[in-house]
C-alpha cells in the first residue's frame, strides 16, 4: 500500500536511498538542499557524503541545479572531503560545469573565481597528503583554461609552495597548462624535456607543444595524427587528450 507522508515530521536532510542499495536518481528537496549547503561536510559517513554530491551534480546535469550553486558548494566544502576519490570527482565536475554548463560570456568570470577558491584550498591542504596532490591536478585543470593565472603558475614552477611538492609529473601539468593558454613556447618546452629526458617526459612535451593555442600548432598536429605510421598510440593520446 501507498504511504502518504504528507503532514509527516521531516528532517533537515533527506538521503533518499541512504548506504546507496539501490540506484536511485533523485532531486533533493528544498529543505534538504538548504541543509546541504550549509552542512554538506559536516556528514560523518564518507558514503553519505558521496551519494549527496552525486545528486548534486545530476541535479547540476539535468538542470534542477544553477552550476553557479553547484560550484559554490564545491567550494565550500571541497577542503573538508576526507576521501581522496570524492574529492577528485567533485572538483572534476565543478570544472566541467563550468566549461560544459555556463554560457560562454559567463566562463571567464567563474574560471577565474574558481581558480583562486582552488588557490585557498591548496594553501589550506595538509603537505604531502593526497588531498593535496588531487588539489594540485585541479590547479593546473582550472588554470589551463584561464590565462589569468600564468604569471602565478610560472612563479609556482620556479619557486614551489613551501606545501606543495612539485614532481615530475605534476610540474608537467602545471606546464601544460601554460602551453594551453599560450604562456609558454616551443622553445620553453624544450627547456622543461632537459629536466626530464625520458619516454615519458618525451610524451608529455608533445602533449604540452599540442596544446599551444594557435591555428598552425593545431593543424600541424591534425595531419602528424593522421599520417599513418607517423606516430605511436602513446604519441597519438598525448597528442590528442592534452
Amino acid at each position: 500500500a501507498d504511504l502518504d507522508l504528507v503532514g509527516q515530521p521531516a528532517p533537515a536532510l533527506l538521503l533518499v536511498n541512504d548506504e546507496d542499495w539501490t540506484y536511485a536518481k533523485v532531486v533533493l528537496d528544498e529543505r534538504s538542499l538548504a541543509t546541504v549547503r550549509e552542512h554538506l561536510s559536516s556528514l560523518a559517513d564518507p558514503l553519505a557524503r558521496a551519494l549527496v554530491w552525486s545528486h548534486l551534480w545530476l541535479m547540476t546535469r539535468d538542470g534542477a541545479l544553477p552550476v553557479r550553486d553547484y560550484v559554490g558548494i564545491v567550494e565550500a566544502h571541497a577542503e573538508h572531503e576526507t576521501e581522496s576519490s570524492t574529492l577528485a570527482t567533485l572538483l572534476s565536475n565543478a570544472h566541467e560545469a563550468i566549461e560544459t554548463y555556463l554560457p560562454a560570456t559567463a566562463r571567464p568570470a567563474a574560471r577565474v573565481a574558481h581558480l583562486e577558491a582552488l588557490w585557498a584550498m591548496l594553501r589550506g591542504a595538509t603537505a604531502d597528503s593526497d588531498a593535496q596532490l588531487v588539489l594540485a591536478r585541479a590547479v593546473a585543470a582550472q588554470a589551463a583554461v584561464t590565462p589569468e593565472a600564468a604569471g602565478r603558475v610560472q612563479a609556482l614552477l620556479g619557486h614551489p609552495m613551501p606545501m606543495v611538492t612539485l614532481d615530475t609529473e605534476l610540474r608537467w601539468q602545471f606546464v601544460r597548462a601554460l602551453a594551453a593558454v599560450g604562456a609558454v613556447d616551443e622553445f620553453a618546452l624544450w627547456k622543461e624535456l632537459q629536466r626530464d629526458k625520458t619516454m615519458d617526459g618525451e610524451l608529455e612535451q608533445l602533449a604540452a607543444k599540442a596544446s599551444l593555442p594557435t591555428a598552425q600548432v593545431k593543424t600541424k598536429f591534425h595531419g602528424e595524427v593522421l599520417a599513418p605510421g607517423g606516430y605511436s598510440n602513446a604519441q597519438v593520446d598525448a597528442a590528442l587528450y592534452q
